[in-house]
């Protein structure tokens, strides 16, 4: 199984890393094999991020993957002051 997350599940310091690791683990334990798709949309992982919490998601799961973002993540709205439906 492939899960795509735009969250890190290291360090599980936070409640939604805490789920998706849980999760993951979880399926895991009935079997399968689960690789973790990393897109990185936290404001801490937009530049360097830190090789060993790299290194430790990769022994989380049975594969590990980043996927850079390819456009600016979280921009201000494209007009007015809210975003559209579909804007993000």
């Amino acid at each position: 199984m492939l899960m795509l997350a735009p969250t890190p599940t290291w360090p599980l310091d936070q409640g939604n890393r805490r789920r998706i690791h849980a999760l993951g683990q979880a399926i895991r334990a009935s079997g399968a094999e689960v690789h973790l798709a990393h897109y990185p949309a936290e404001h801490d992982w937009r530049g360097a991020a830190d090789a060993r919490a790299h290194a430790a998601m990769a022994a989380q799961w049975d594969g590990y993957f980043v996927v850079p973002p390819t456009r600016p993540l979280h921009p201000p709205p494209a007009a007015g002051e809210d975003h559209a439906i579909d804007e993000w």
